[in-house]
């Protein structure tokens, strides 16, 4: 199996830019493909105004002083938008492919753990591009948007669910735990605190060493929530769960991706990435 190394660079591209995370920065104030598109049309249209006023075309007043200079500077500028324009048309169409490649990759994965973990293949779902694609032009409906904005209230009946399960892993009854945290997915499958009960769920099962359950979980978390609070501790052990299952190629891979995604972790972190990748021999 040799999914995980555009799996992981379309969710790097298409879920959550490693850069600007890093930085911190809102998703409002990030400009997009679409952002630089728009600008650059707007911009043909003030190039173009200009050179109506310069020739005296549609109505306009030839401005005194313009002349062949000032018109050959002008078709500079607009073979140069030209070409901006062209070259941001063809990076929305490779984001695409790659949402959709990544999209085809994760669920082969899907399948694959499933199928480790002997359950239905059949219940999966069609597979749907990573990140819910390209940002729609403005004016026109979204593909997808959050379910839940940050700082999303959390029902009294899905906290005390979710704090029940986290009180039995504390506590040491991982195999309680893990049955509590799959009754609350099954409650609440939707709701804001769905990633991070992935995670815990998965925290359960590596601790019992069902690495694909495991494995299958924390690459939930992880896609799910790619910036949130458990992401580098997901992904680090989805690599060493899929060391654990005999899948080397993809745990090595996956733990390089760990380093590059979160190189900013603290030294023990990044020992134990290291450690792992050499405990798998891992180029």
């Amino acid at each position: 199996m040799t999914v995980l190394p555009r799996l992981l660079l379309a969710l790097a591209l298409a879920l959550a830019p490693a850069g600007a995370l890093a930085q911190g920065a809102p998703a409002a104030d990030r400009q997009t493909l679409e952002d630089l598109r728009a600008e650059l049309t707007a911009f043909g249209q003030v190039v173009a105004q200009l050179r109506a006023q310069l020739t005296g075309g549609a109505g306009q007043r030839p401005i005194q002083g313009g002349g062949a200079d000032a018109l050959q500077r002008l078709d500079i500028l607009e073979e140069e938008l030209r070409r901006l324009t062209g070259q941001v048309e063809q990076l929305q169409n490779d984001v695409r492919r790659m949402a959709d490649d990544g999209g085809r990759r994760y669920g082969d994965l899907e399948f694959r753990l499933t199928e480790l973990e002997g359950g239905d293949v059949s219940l999966l779902g069609d597979n749907e591009p990573l990140g819910g694609g390209l940002t729609p032009p403005p004016g026109s409906e979204p593909t997808t948007e959050p379910a839940f904005p940050a700082g999303a209230q959390v029902a009294a009946t899905e906290q005390n669910a979710f704090d029940d399960a986290r009180r039995l892993l504390e506590g040491g009854d991982r195999a309680a735990a893990a049955d509590a945290f799959r009754r609350f997915l099954s409650d609440f499958p939707d709701g804001p605190l769905t990633f991070e009960a992935r995670y815990w769920l998965a925290e359960a099962q590596f601790a019992q060493n069902d690495w694909d359950g495991a494995a299958r979980n924390y690459l939930e978390s992880f896609s799910g929530s790619p910036a949130g609070p458990q992401a580098s501790d997901a992904l680090l052990k989805l690599g060493i769960a899929l060391g654990r299952l005999g899948q080397f190629d993809e745990a090595c891979l996956t733990l390089d991706e760990t380093l590059r995604r979160f190189p900013e972790e603290e030294e023990g972190y990044i020992a134990a990435v290291l450690t792992e990748k050499q405990d798998l021999g891992c180029p």
